[in-house]
């Protein structure tokens, strides 16, 4: 139900709310306006679809993200993503057996909704080697070019090329553009391997994913 549509701008940062108020108005085009099926749409469905996106954390990554592999998703998928993140200031550590989704839930889908809330926030990815935060990164880069159910939804976030991102390293949001009228200075996403130095950044949101393996366990000195 759309009839609420300040109630909704409401709960994003304030200095988001009249760029993401034109963006969505105006974004009702024939291309853009289409249901899961593919068939028209009116607007205001399409901007429900995005404002649930902001709020319901499982919805984007089972109706947007991965749409396609949502029959792998079930109750216990669900419960992590009710879960995680609720409370601000809090560490968080899940511990998870492999085959449950971490990172796609908890640092990718986490990270992408944090994005669209606030395109102005900086969030650092890190790993146990580069190369490992890396490809979590790369995920996130292609979700904002290729998904064309993200690009419906939030057109202004997305880029035409992976290159007009950044690099998988780094990389910007485009629509920081679209409220500040300027680049970022900061990027949106770095990722980067645990042993990395990180100075003169400021990150919103820190995910440590995978930091450790069996190597680190066997050797007191590099454990701590």
């Amino acid at each position: 139900n759309m009839g609420d549509l300040e109630g909704n701008i409401s709960q994003l940062p304030a200095e988001w709310r009249p760029a993401f108020r034109d963006m969505l108005k105006a974004g009702g085009r024939d291309d853009y306006d289409r249901d899961v099926d593919g068939r028209p749409a009116s607007h205001d469905w399409t901007m429900a679809q995005s404002f649930r996106c902001l709020t319901d954390l499982y919805f984007l990554v089972t109706e947007v993200l991965y749409w396609h592999d949502a029959h792998k998703y079930g109750p216990f998928h669900k419960w992590m993503s009710d879960t995680v993140g609720k409370t601000k200031g809090v560490r968080e550590l899940w511990l998870l057996p492999r085959d449950h989704f971490k990172t796609t839930i908890l640092t990718i889908g986490h990270c992408i909704q944090q994005i669209l809330i606030n395109p102005a926030t900086s969030a650092l990815i890190v790993s146990r080697k580069d190369e490992h935060a890396h490809l979590m990164s790369e995920e996130m880069r292609r979700q904002f070019v290729f998904n064309e159910r993200l690009r419906s939804y939030f057109p202004d976030y997305c880029a035409g090329t992976l290159d007009e991102l950044g690099s998988k390293s780094e990389w910007i949001c485009p629509a920081f553009r679209v409220i500040f009228g300027k680049r970022r200075r900061e990027p949106t996403v770095a990722a980067t391997g645990i042993k990395s130095t990180q100075q003169s950044r400021h990150y919103d949101w820190m995910y440590p994913d995978d930091c450790m393996d069996a190597a680190d366990t066997t050797e007191v000195g590099l454990r701590e």
